[in-house]
Formats: structure tokens, sequence, C-alpha cells
């Protein structure tokens, strides 16, 4: 399935705060699909208007949703 893949995890970042890791998958932002960047930054900026944000996140064979606190 098509996601934005994740390259780096900043150290403190409240990404990493939230247990994402380089070369997890972002499949989903708010129950919204996403399948580049472009639509990734769309959704994470209108989200940052609750500066909350719900991901679900391919890792592997496995799905995991990640709840994350944007600053």
């Amino acid at each position: 399935e098509a996601g934005v893949i994740i390259i780096d995890v900043e150290n403190g970042s409240p990404a990493e705060d939230a247990g994402l890791r380089p070369q997890d998958i972002v499949v989903q932002v708010n129950r919204v699909k996403v399948s580049s960047i472009k639509q990734y930054t769309k959704e994470i900026s209108m989200a940052a208007e609750n500066r909350n944000v719900t991901l679900l996140i391919q890792r592997g064979k496995s799905r995991v949703i990640v709840s994350l606190h944007i600053e």
C-alpha cells in the first residue's frame, strides 16, 4: 500500500516520543489516506490546528496506530 516513508526521526521530537521509527510508512493521517509527501504535509498542517495527530503506520508486516502531539 502507498504511503510516506519516514527517513529520520529527530531525537527528542514528538515523533520520537510517539515511538515512530525510520522506515515506518505513514499510511493515514487522522483517518485520511496519504500517498505523497504533499498530501501528508497538507494533512499534518490541517491537523496542527488541533495539535493532536493520529497516524496509521505500516511497520514491516504490522500496522500500528500512533498518536502524537504537535508542538
